[in-house]
């Protein structure tokens, strides 16, 4: 081995151990999809794009959050997603790991479906197939784990689990089970200080809750549905959610989304003030790997 070729090795290990260390980034490539104009008396479709990476990693993106820096996002892989600023052209991944140190293995461990953001710049993310909600640094390391559901929780099974997550300003975590297509409700949980109270939340029109997000600075909500009948159409669907200390109910539908509109599975929605001071709703949506559904990426002004 010459001297040249060692120090050259070096630095290729040097660098992939660091970049290791602080998450691996892709590069994403952000295509605009032609759509016709859509608003409601309550939103204003404007822009919609398709997000891909020639790194297979990339994909099966299931939550979306704001944060001052960016977006986060986590795989039904157990991989958190790292977006800076608006653009969603790079993306750093960070392996979610267990409570021993060790990197989640296989799907029933790793399938996380949705994520918040707390005050303290910690994440809260929930996992379906083995059912719990945990606080992760972001790094990616077991902060808590918060809470964790046996096979006696009829309301959760293997595949249709908690799908939305998000926090009440007082620190209340609010857990909204996607719910299953032959049952009339689903169950919705409120958290605070390791004590839970449960209702029950009508499932109407065939479709069922895939994300959840609480507005800038109010206690208001926008809930997100999906309907989906495999090879013949899939839906999606956004109305208020009314949450208080004593009830969860529905309020308004604020648009039905549906083809010719661009559509796929959606399950990620994040909110916040642009600039000129509008309330912006940001939609994503989980491919599944799938080579024959799509990252999609909705920006909707909600009026």
């Amino acid at each position: 081995m010459t001297l040249r070729f060692f120090w050259t090795m070096t630095f290729v290990l040097l660098c992939a151990v660091t970049a290791r260390a602080g998450g691996d980034e892709v590069k994403i490539y952000r295509e605009p999809v032609a759509f016709a104009p859509f608003q409601t008396e309550y939103v204003k479709l404007l822009s919609v794009e398709q997000l891909s990476s020639t790194d297979s990693r990339f994909g099966g993106l299931s939550g979306l959050v704001k944060t001052p820096e960016g977006y986060l996002s986590v795989s039904d892989r157990g991989v958190l997603f790292t977006f800076e600023g608006e653009r969603f052209d790079r993306a750093r991944l960070i392996p979610l790991r267990g409570g021993n140190g060790k990197l989640l293995k296989g799907k029933r461990r790793k399938d996380s479906e949705s994520l918040a953001l707390a005050p303290d710049g910690s994440l809260y993310i929930s996992f379906e197939r083995n059912h719990r909600v945990v606080r992760y640094a972001r790094d990616g390391s077991v902060r808590e784990d918060i809470l964790s559901f046996g096979k006696e929780e009829q309301a959760l099974v293997p595949n249709h689990g908690i799908e939305a997550l998000e926090i009440l300003r007082d620190g209340t975590l609010l857990l909204v089970v996607e719910g299953q297509v032959s049952h009339p409700f689903t169950a919705v949980w409120l958290v605070k200080d390791g004590q839970s109270k449960r209702f029950d939340l009508p499932l109407k029109d065939g479709f069922r809750p895939t994300g959840v997000v609480r507005l800038p600075q109010t206690d208001n909500f926008v809930l997100l549905e999906r309907y989906y009948k495999p090879f013949l159409d899939v839906k999606a669907r956004l109305s208020y959610l009314n949450v208080s200390a004593d009830s969860v109910t529905r309020g308004a539908v604020l648009a039905e989304f549906s083809s010719p509109t661009p559509v796929d599975n959606f399950e990620g929605i994040a909110a916040h003030e642009d600039t000129q001071g509008r309330l912006i709703l940001s939609v994503l949506s989980d491919d599944n790997f799938s080579l024959f559904q799509r990252t999609l990426l909705l920006r909707i002004l909600l009026k």
